[in-house]
């Protein structure tokens, strides 16, 4: 028994030595991340700040990373003349996009317009990780915690940092504020400075894929791809929702490298099943030099569609 009793003590050692140390570093380490990640979290936490001080806006961005990196908020309120907000999301699904406005969104900045960029994406079964990572961070689980997990939640730093301690910022957090010899950095706070106050990349790649052009083909004879019941249900409940609060909701087919008559006509579907606006942007860039990849614009092709969308919603903002 004496061996075993050793094993468990320097178990409990070991387990106590980590908690302090998790402890010692949760000034620097800032908020735990609540969210599916830190991004999320400090838009939610820049969202609740506006809201705080009145701020609406006219327009929010909603999406993916294509939506995140090809929007420049800069651009489009300077052609427009109106207030927007870019709450794209990193791997965004239908069903976090949903959630993340009707929980998240429509509560603070109330918008007028709700403007969705879908690329094929979107689209994922219900069972994605992402989305499964979204039900189980702690500000958006779906069920309520257990009596165990909130117990361990309230009193162990541990339990409380389990994201951050898997998150790869963590450890850049950890070098930031030794180096900057700042103790209450965390990397909440380093998230919003890598923001502007609309929630916009303050500066993008100019790198491009090289010269050429995208080749546009339209088919409108295309059968639509096939959008999966549960994303169907989340833009059909989004409309809802956003129509609910006041606002409306458009549906945006952002451009891509690889245009896709089938994916082209299945957002025109989603649109005319759900009443919304839909804009075919699919052709809006065509020079490769605009595009990072096959999907992202970079800061050129970003400026470029801000103020296409500045252009085609200006009916809608009247």
């Amino acid at each position: 028994m004496a061996p075993l009793r050793r094993m468990l003590l320097a178990a409990v050692v070991g387990f106590l030595a980590v908690e302090l140390v998790v402890r010692a570093l949760a000034p620097v380490l800032g908020p735990p991340l609540t969210f599916y990640n830190i991004n999320t979290q400090a838009k939610v936490a820049q969202l609740s700040a506006m809201a705080s001080r009145g701020e609406r806006v006219d327009v929010a961005f909603v999406g993916n990373s294509t939506t995140r990196e090809g929007v420049d908020i800069a651009a489009f309120e300077q052609a427009s003349g109106a207030s927007a907000y870019n709450a794209g999301l990193q791997s965004a699904t239908t069903y976090i996009v949903r959630r993340f406005v009707d929980e998240e969104l429509l509560p603070t900045v109330h918008p007028k317009l709700v403007v969705y960029g879908l690329t094929s994406g979107s689209y994922a079964a219900a069972d994605d990780v992402q989305t499964r990572q979204y039900d189980k961070a702690p500000s958006t689980r779906r069920h309520p915690a257990s009596w165990v997990k909130r117990t361990a939640e309230r009193w162990l730093y541990l339990w409380r940092y389990r994201n951050d301690l898997r998150d790869p910022r963590t450890g850049s957090t950890l070098l930031h504020a030794l180096k900057d010899r700042s103790t209450h950095e965390g990397a909440q706070a380093r998230a919003l400075r890598e923001m502007t106050t609309h929630g916009d990349l303050p500066a993008r790649s100019t790198a491009g894929i090289g010269p050429g052009a995208v080749t546009v083909t339209d088919d409108p004879s295309a059968e639509p791809e096939a959008v999966p019941a549960a994303s169907r249900a989340d833009v059909r409940m989004l409309a809802r929702r956003v129509a609910a609060s006041g606002g409306r909701l458009v549906l945006v087919n952002m451009p891509t490298t690889a245009v896709d008559p089938a994916f082209t006509a299945s957002v025109a579907e989603l649109g005319r099943r759900n009443g919304v606006e839909v804009l075919d942007l699919h052709g809006a860039i065509t020079d490769l030099a605009d595009f990072t990849d096959g999907v992202h614009l970079n800061a050129l092709g970003a400026a470029h569609l801000s103020a296409v969308l500045a252009d085609r919603l200006s009916s809608l903002l009247r």
